[in-house]
Order: structure tokens, then sequence, then C-alpha cells
């Protein structure tokens, strides 16, 4: 397929400066990037604000599209400051850290 050569598991992780985590939802695709660790190949510092975020609007995509998960179609325009979506994005965040902060109270 187009995508099989877009994984970064060809490249050595100690030398990314950035790491983006995502989560989804029906509606929507959240991406945080942050500060990369290269020598721990983790993410220190979840208090301060992401180098980068985007934001995608899924909200018209039918069944078959999301079966699909046809991303060039879907994701070509970044919502993320969009005022109307602020309440998305923050309980976006709130699971993507939940997710993948090792910190966050909800893995303690």
């Amino acid at each position: 397929p187009d995508w099989e050569s877009n994984g970064i598991d060809h490249d050595d992780p100690s030398l990314f400066v950035y790491m983006g985590y995502s989560v989804r939802s029906n509606e929507w695709r959240y991406t945080e990037w942050r500060v990369w660790n290269g020598t721990t190949l983790l993410v220190d510092d979840w208090d301060n604000n992401p180098y980068a975020t985007e934001l995608y609007d899924w909200r018209n995509c039918d069944s078959a599209c999301n079966a699909n998960m046809n991303y060039d179609s879907w994701e070509l325009v970044n919502v993320v400051d969009k005022e109307e979506n602020q309440e998305a994005v923050s309980q976006l965040a709130d699971v993507l850290r939940a997710q993948f902060d090792a910190t966050s109270p909800t893995k303690k």
C-alpha cells in the first residue's frame, strides 16, 4: 500500500526531536507533538504546552469512510485553533494525557 513506507519504525528513535501522540473519537483526531527524550525514549515533560497540536474533524465521515480510515481525504485542515472546537480540544487533551502520561493521576 501507499502508506507502507510512512512509518517511523525504520528510523532510530533516539534521533527524534519531537513525538506525536494521538487519540481518536468518532468525531475527531487530536494530536500533541511533544519534546522527545532520545535517551529515555519518553516524553519527560507533560506539564508544559506541547510543541504543536492538531485537530481533524471527522464528523461528516460516514461509516464506510471511518472503516476505510482515509486520512488523505479527511485530515487536510487542522481546526485546532477554531474557537468552536476548544471544548473538544480540552476533552481530547485530557484523554490523551490519561492514556500516555505516566505521571497522570489515572496512571497512579
